[in-house]
């Protein structure tokens, strides 16, 4: 199917460089990636064989906004999605349970909302968090340096997380538990934070956080 899919994204490319003339190809190559639509789903047994999906000139232009788990299977992917779109929306379905082990490296604005209802139009991020569940091998959500201030995280519960030891000289020491956030300021709201360790001692118990 290449020869037939090579002028189809080739014809995007065009369209989104006419759009943003001054974006540099490494963004071009996003939005068109981005603008795919997720289809294993609907294609069993040939998960991970199709590529980004099916192309959507529509999307590319109109629809900054991915669905988890309706159009992307877990948060890590969405954010990877949107490594390079600009201001845009990840609707998260609330009490579902999500295994994360989440690094979030771009500097594009996110908006990461948590609570959904099942039809992704309403949401309550206090009462029906999306649960982050970690496995205990490092922090369920670690946001890198130079993420973009105005990148939002909301509406979710983080649990399951372990502290790692960072060396940072005279602070050296274990950092994180369910969240670390490194060198980087973005806006955290209805966060319940609980059930993570944040060092190795067994006796200690540690209390629910809550950020509102």
């Amino acid at each position: 199917g290449t020869s037939f899919s090579a002028p189809i994204v080739a014809g995007m490319a065009a369209l989104a460089i006419s759009a943003e003339p001054a974006e540099w190809g490494t963004h071009i190559r996003g939005i068109v990636r981005y603008a795919a639509d997720y289809i294993d789903d609907v294609n069993p047994g040939y998960e991970g064989w199709l590529g980004r999906g099916r192309a959507n000139v529509l999307r590319l232009f109109s629809d900054y906004r991915l669905e988890v788990p309706e159009q992307m299977p877990d948060l890590g992917s969405a954010v990877s999605t949107f490594a390079l779109a600009w201001n845009a929306e990840i609707a998260v379905q609330g009490g579902v349970v999500l295994p994360e082990k989440w690094d979030m490296t771009t500097n594009r604005r996110l908006q990461i909302l948590g609570g959904y209802d099942a039809t992704y139009t309403t949401r309550d991020p206090v009462g029906n968090p999306t649960i982050l569940q970690g496995d205990g091998t490092g922090p369920v959500v670690r946001v890198r340096q130079n993420v973009d201030v105005g990148t939002r995280i909301d509406g979710f519960r983080i649990t399951g997380g372990k502290a790692i030891h960072l060396n940072l000289g005279t602070l050296s020491g274990e950092y994180g538990g369910g969240l670390l956030i490194e060198n980087s300021t973005v806006m955290l709201s209805n966060l319940l934070v609980e059930g993570n360790t944040a060092v190795s001692y067994t006796h200690l118990t540690l209390p629910t956080k809550r950020i509102v």
